[in-house]
């Protein structure tokens, strides 16, 4: 004897019963039913008819659900991060080490010509093929220094005591020895509040770190037409993905 639609549509409401228990058990605990009718703007009767499988659940409270859970998941991944950065175990691929140009970082800079700005940093190719490290900031051209001038700034950040800076300029001269430029790593400062556009839609984070995790979690489509802009500069997919995540000491 086969299931008949009467049994089909019995089926479904209990599962549909069966699931805003569960959304509503996650959100509110065991005492869930009133909370979550005042969250849905709906009487707690009707609630009750849900629960009990009485009454067909309509699509659009699934919908108001559904916004609910993706503002909750966004504000959850932005406490990860920032209790993740506390702890100092911050770990997987999402964005390089944080980079702040303090003075002593500024003065050693100016004495290679570069002016005191906030900057990306990524090994690249000169116009004689040569490699080289790459300064990026808004508002000035791209600049660029041979790797002899790396390492000179290189042995200054460590005999300044300023281990994080050395090791970061390290990584930069290995990655253009090793010939890396379309896919080099480009090193920014994670901490800078951020803002993703995507589509007809804007999301801002409390750091650039958020953001990237937010675009790793977008559909293939929405990835391709997303940008990030922080701190003046606007980063789009070719850039993203080359934002790597690295522990600082």
């Amino acid at each position: 004897m086969g299931i008949g639609p009467a049994d089909e549509v019995g089926q479904e409401v209990q599962l549909s019963s069966n699931l805003l228990r569960n959304v509503g058990e996650f959100f509110h605990g065991q005492e869930w039913q009133a909370p979550l009718a005042r969250d849905l703007e709906i009487n707690e009767r009707t609630m009750r008819r849900w629960v009990a499988g009485t009454e067909i659940i309509p699509r659009g409270v699934w919908s108001d659900l559904g916004r609910k859970m993706e503002m909750y998941h966004q504000t959850l991944a932005i406490l990860l991060g920032e209790v993740k950065r506390a702890s100092g175990t911050i770990a997987g691929n999402v964005v390089q080490t944080v980079w702040e140009v303090n003075s002593m970082r500024s003065e050693i800079f100016k004495d290679h010509g570069f002016p005191d700005a906030d900057y990306d940093f990524d090994a690249g190719r000169d116009g004689f093929n040569q490699p080289v490290v790459n300064f990026r900031a808004p508002g000035h051209g791209l600049q660029m220094i041979d790797l002899n001038g790396a390492s000179q700034i290189r042995q200054k950040l460590q005999s300044a005591g300023d281990a994080e800076g050395a090791r970061l300029f390290e990584r930069l001269i290995n990655d253009a020895q090793r010939g890396l430029v379309t896919t080099a790593p480009l090193y920014v400062d994670a901490s800078r509040a951020a803002q993703m556009d995507h589509g007809a839609r804007t999301d801002n984070f409390y750091t650039l770190q958020e953001a990237k995790m937010a675009w790793d979690r977008l559909p293939e489509d929405r990835r391709e037409i997303a940008t990030i802009t922080s701190a003046g500069r606007v980063y789009e997919r070719s850039d993203i993905e080359r934002l790597h995540y690295q522990r600082s000491a």
